[in-house]
């Protein structure tokens, strides 16, 4: 499909005496967003004056990511003017394991949650519970939000050249919410079953670090070897890609061999390199399937889309008004369930019902958030993997 902007002008004068006819012509033209197939058949359009949804939409998400991971950082207490000290290898060893910690560690934890508590120790849990020794409970309190504050900086700085560091810091920012964060958990499950290597990285929480740390008898060493990169071999690369990417194996296997280093005559590729090409491929098919959700909503609101240019301005001026309050009116939930079954065509029936009543999702906009708390694509996506593999297997 092509978007393509089309000008129609009103009524075009015979005869045009002077400038300022032509002028004013323009100046009564309407200007329409539309979308097209390649033979220029018209699925949908509207005026551009009237798309203000998209672009407030816009404008609230970018406003919203001008503050970087705003959960985690509300959790905290206001940060000192210079921020935490912390080596590099102190920040690599504290992602690394929190990384780690999503394919052993509990599943319903939002992600800046679970880096929040890695840094309580069983002291702090102590006071909070019995509330003793409030003073000493307030140092080690402020010692371990210096801690969290250089995880974000550190993190946050780490990004720009190591794909670990910014692999963690998309998840604390929660890009994706809990659908990317369920994803990212489901490939490192699934890389750990095809090379069980991951857990001896886990370090459950900083307590397990200080003694690591304070058993090793300094703190230059690296207990995780964060400093080198987690390789897995090429062909467990490729797998992984293909299970999680069908449609674009040429384009990822290249990708993928082009990253590759030789050890020892076998081919060996970043595995943090890998989930960043499949979580790249994950985000775009979610993208894409929200848009498709989007044009469903319109669809069902509208009954169906507009299929014409209006003749005149009192005919687009009422075409646009209904198609706006589409947008923002809600669908009945017959009309839902048929949206949610074209999106997710296994989904239960008893889900999609409780997805309808708990959060009032007869409008697109609360569909997203519902979706986005229920990790609605990601489920969608691995039931329609399992489904294929099975089939696969058949033959």
């Amino acid at each position: 499909m092509a978007t393509k902007f089309k000008t129609r002008f009103g009524d075009i004068l015979e005869e045009e005496s002077s400038e300022e006819g032509e002028y004013q012509e323009k100046l009564q033209s309407s200007v329409y967003l539309a979308r097209i197939t390649p033979l220029g058949k018209i699925l949908w359009q509207q005026q551009i004056d009237e798309v203000g949804d998209f672009r407030a939409d816009v404008e609230a998400t970018k406003r919203l990511a001008s503050v970087s991971c705003l959960g985690f950082r509300s959790m905290l207490p206001m940060c000192p003017g210079i921020p935490p000290a912390r080596s590099s290898l102190w920040v690599r060893t504290c992602i690394r394991s929190m990384l780690v910690c999503l394919a052993f560690g509990e599943d319903s934890v939002r992600f800046p949650g679970l880096v929040y508590h890695w840094y309580s120790t069983k002291e702090d849990q102590m006071n909070q519970i019995e509330g003793l020794s409030l003073q000493s409970g307030f140092k080690n309190s402020n010692e371990r939000d210096d801690d969290r504050w250089a995880i974000y900086y550190g993190s946050k700085n780490l990004a720009k050249t190591y794909p670990e560091a910014l692999l963690f810091f998309q998840l604390l920012e929660e890009e994706g919410g809990k659908d990317s964060l369920d994803f990212v958990r489901h490939i490192l499950v699934q890389s750990n079953e095809m090379v069980p290597s991951l857990e001896r990285y886990w370090i459950r929480s900083v307590d397990e670090l200080d003694r690591v740390l304070q058993r090793l008898g300094r703190e230059e060493v690296d207990p995780l070897n964060s400093e080198q990169k987690l390789m897995i071999p090429l062909n467990i690369a490729l797998q992984l890609l293909s299970n999680s990417s069908p449609t674009r194996v040429t384009h990822n296997e290249k990708q993928a061999m082009d990253l590759s280093i030789d050890i020892d005559g076998n081919m060996y590729v970043d595995l943090f390199e890998i989930i960043m090409m499949i979580l790249k491929n994950y985000n775009l098919q979610v993208r894409h399937r929200t848009a498709y959700a989007r044009l469903l909503y319109e669809t069902a609101a509208t009954g169906a889309l507009t299929k014409y240019v209006p003749k005149n301005k009192e005919e687009a001026t009422s075409n646009s008004k209904n198609t706006k309050q589409a947008v923002h009116s809600s669908v009945s939930y017959a009309q839902f369930q048929a949206i949610v079954e074209a999106l997710w065509p296994s989904i239960e029936a008893e889900e999609a019902s409780d997805c309808f009543l708990t959060n009032g999702v007869s409008s697109f906009k609360r569909f997203c958030e519902e979706a986005r708390r229920r990790s609605f694509f990601y489920r969608s996506w691995k039931s329609s993997s399992e489904r294929a593999k099975c089939k696969s297997m058949r033959f």
